[in-house]
């Protein structure tokens, strides 16, 4: 086995050959974790042929473990029944103890195969490559790093990784961005992220002589890519990385924590104060990081406010172990330099700040606005939809949005409340049934008994509105409480 050099390989260390400490520092010596560093896709030359690129691979037999590059591209002969395309090596002791390259079905890949990626076919046509099995070294710092494709383009790559929003985790699957675009004139700097479904997105910026990155506006960005007009291809030096769960110095504990928050909620006290409670942050100024702790909560006031109008709050490392707050308009420079946001609050028609409920561990919070309980009277008889708009009820940059709803028939006798998750709906018709099934109060309801709530969730949608009506005689209020989750 292994008798055949496959893509000019170097073999670190050879066998029999002299192991100075220049050869054996390449090793690792089960410092790196097997699979792919580099390199390592598939381009189709035939429906029963592709290639290999080049690759830098950690790869074992169990008891041995070796590190091998490629100089070369590797053809490989594939098929319907043999789509795994797999990298195997296993110790013999000869001087020509190379790593093989192979097609095998998924019922021969071994324990200590690397797996490069499936071939898909369409019938007898190959249709595409498949990385999802692919062995992706589990090395924090590889984690959806974006480089660029081995051959410059338009495209990038995003290594493979994993990330949560919440209690939702995804396994981001080694791929290729959508195409970037080069600006007319100017240049251009567009972020690379991860969005709360698992997906990944660009966002590109506006064409300037002097561009700014988007607001990042709490999305999981990997990389800001600068792109100048009529560029052709996206190399290293147009990638800036910014994954904000890695460090530039792993001995900076700050640094590592770059997300780290405990407590440090926000509190409504009254119109005109409300209070960061006791906990642990990370603050920073874009380069440094500070850890931060109060022991208890602190007030932060505010004052000269704008009314209808979002505000986000922010911890300020003060200049011994604690943090202050600050109040800015959302998207405002705040005045101190080591900063974390916390929140957002919102100001009422009488530029007070709107009652409302934070909760939630970590970074993703859960916030109710009570000032945006809406209570409609419903006692006329039924007949009309009754519109509630929630386009003020939710800050643009949340990422979820929900309306718990209920309805009160304290009092009230006979008829039935529903939602109206689609506008255009008659009362009475079929698509009014199916929704009044899904979500309804029944005021005569004797297995819900007069005088006890009824709640429902519901998505807003794309209008932020949402719709209620009921039919038969007197029947409920309806009181809305809207909530939505941000990360801070």
């Amino acid at each position: 086995m292994g008798g055949t050099d496959y893509g000019s390989q170097t073999r670190t260390v050879r066998f029999y050959a002299p192991a100075d400490a220049e050869v054996v520092n390449k090793i690792g010596l089960n410092v790196r974790k097997v699979g792919l560093y580099e390199g390592g896709y598939l381009t189709k030359v035939s429906d029963v042929s592709v290639t290999l690129s080049q690759i830098e691979v950690e790869i074992g037999d169990g008891t041995y473990q070796i590190r091998v590059e490629t100089a070369n591209t590797v053809t490989v002969t594939v098929a319907v029944a043999t789509p795994y395309v797999i990298l195997r090596w296993a110790y013999t002791g000869a001087t020509s103890n190379y790593m093989d390259v192979m097609a095998v079905a998924v019922g021969n890949i071994q324990d200590d195969d690397v797996v490069i990626g499936k071939c898909n076919f369409t019938g007898s046509t190959l249709t595409g490559f498949d990385y999802e099995d692919r062995t992706n070294p589990n090395v924090f710092e590889r984690f959806c790093h974006i480089v660029p494709e081995q051959t410059a383009s338009m495209y990038l790559r995003v290594r493979a990784g994993h990330v949560n929003f919440g209690s939702e985790n995804y396994d981001i699957v080694d791929q290729k961005t959508s195409v970037f675009s080069a600006p007319v004139a100017g240049s251009r700097i567009d972020l690379v992220y991860i969005d709360t479904d698992g997906t990944i997105a660009i966002e590109a910026g506006v064409a300037d002589a002097s561009p700014s990155a988007p607001d990042y506006d709490n999305k999981l960005v990997l990389a800001e890519i600068t792109l100048a007009a009529a560029q052709t291809t996206i190399t290293e030096t147009s990638i800036k990385d910014v994954r904000s769960f890695l460090s530039s110095n792993p001995t900076d504990v700050a640094s590592v924590m770059v997300s780290y928050i405990y407590g440090c909620e926000l509190v409504y006290v009254s119109t005109s104060r409300i209070q960061i409670s006791a906990g642990t942050i990370n603050c920073t100024d874009g380069t440094d990081h500070v850890i931060r702790t109060n022991a208890a909560a602190i007030n932060v006031d505010l004052a000269g406010a704008a009314a209808n109008t979002w505000y986000d709050v922010y911890a300020v490392a003060d200049g011994a172990t604690g943090f202050t707050g600050e109040i800015v308009v959302h998207g405002a420079a705040t005045a101190g330099t080591n900063v974390r946001r916390v929140g957002s609050i919102r100001t009422n028609a009488s530029s007070q700040i709107s009652q409302f409920t934070m909760f939630g561990k970590g970074n993703d919070k859960w916030v109710y606005w009570y000032a945006m309980v809406n209570v409609y009277d419903t006692t006329d008889g039924g007949g009309a939809w009754v519109d509630i708009d929630l386009s003020d009820a939710v800050p643009s940059y949340s990422r979820m949005a929900l309306v718990n709803y209920r309805a009160d028939p304290t009092g009230e006798s006979g008829g039935y409340f529903t939602s109206q998750p689609d506008e255009g709906e008659a009362i009475g018709d079929a698509a009014w049934q199916n929704d009044r099934a899904n979500c309804f109060w029944n005021c005569n309801s004797s297995a819900q008994g007069v005088g006890v709530a009824n709640k429902c969730w519901a998505p807003c949608s794309s209008a932020q509105k949402i719709s209620f009506a009921h039919s038969g005689s007197t029947c409920a209020t309806v009181v809305v409480v809207c909530g939505y989750m941000e990360s801070v």
